[in-house]
């Protein structure tokens, strides 16, 4: 990845830094109030946008391996671990789902850099917002039956992150729990999607899309965790060529 990060995928890499710049020092609170180094706030806005900013600046931290990317990834997953619950507009819904899947993935990638007790507190966080997101999933929660919907997609998809980033350092039990129900989920998915052929979808390519990103490294994940190809294929192999299509030229 660092070599891609180099070389055929330097753009990609570079608007991460840019984006990650601006918020180097900075800490976050529940409220979704960011405060800079230098004491200045803002609003994070919509606060799924904590959880997608802890998996960008991890991965950058990651990339790049410099002591003050790693210092402000670490920090916001602390502070975001702190939390009494991810679930920061209690809906049982999409906040909750980012936050989850943003800590699981920003715990997965800088674990190698968290301490013993860092590490704990992480992974407690994920054992807690794990349970309240699997739990909304099993009292069939609105979402849980919406297989043609995003809301579907992200929240089993936090679900399978956050066992497969805790697989073997939560109880077996949990974690399994947790990877059965994202499994079952998919495969569902993946058989209701099977008609779709043309790349089409209801809600419009920004919906879908906005699902597919977090659904497809989902999918690829458990491929290769455990050999299944559970993608959409026909879907996908129809996308581009509908997405093409129906774009205004240029």
């Amino acid at each position: 990845m660092r070599a891609r990060a180099a070389g055929t995928h330097k753009a990609i890499i570079e608007s991460l830094r840019v984006a990650t710049k601006p918020y180097v020092g900075s800490s976050i609170a529940a409220s979704g109030t960011v405060t800079h180094a230098n004491g200045g706030t803002e609003a994070i806005g919509d606060r799924r946008d904590i959880g997608n900013a802890l998996v960008s600046f991890a991965f950058v931290a990651v990339i790049d391996g410099d002591a003050q990317a790693v210092d402000h990834a670490k920090r916001w997953l602390m502070q975001v671990a702190a939390f009494s619950t991810f679930d920061l507009d209690g809906t049982r819904d999409l906040v909750l789902g980012h936050n989850l899947a943003g800590v699981s993935l920003a715990y997965d990638l800088l674990a190698p850099q968290l301490t013993a007790a860092e590490a704990s507190v992480v992974r407690a966080a994920i054992a807690q917002n794990g349970a309240l997101l699997a739990q909304a999933a099993q009292s069939g929660i609105w979402w849980e039956s919406q297989r043609y919907g995003n809301h579907n997609w992200i929240n089993y998809a936090a679900l399978g992150m956050a066992a497969l980033a805790t697989e073997g350092e939560l109880p077996a039990t949990t974690t399994n729990a947790w990877k059965a129900l994202a499994v079952s989920n998919a495969r569902r998915v993946r058989d209701l999607l099977a008609s779709i052929v043309d790349g089409t979808w209801h809600e419009g390519y920004a919906y879908l899309s906005y699902g597919l990103s977090w659904h497809l490294p989902l999918v690829s994940a458990l491929k290769r965790a455990t050999g299944e190809d559970l993608a959409p294929a026909p879907l996908m192999r129809g996308l581009g060529r509908a997405w093409a299509a129906m774009q205004i030229p240029e």
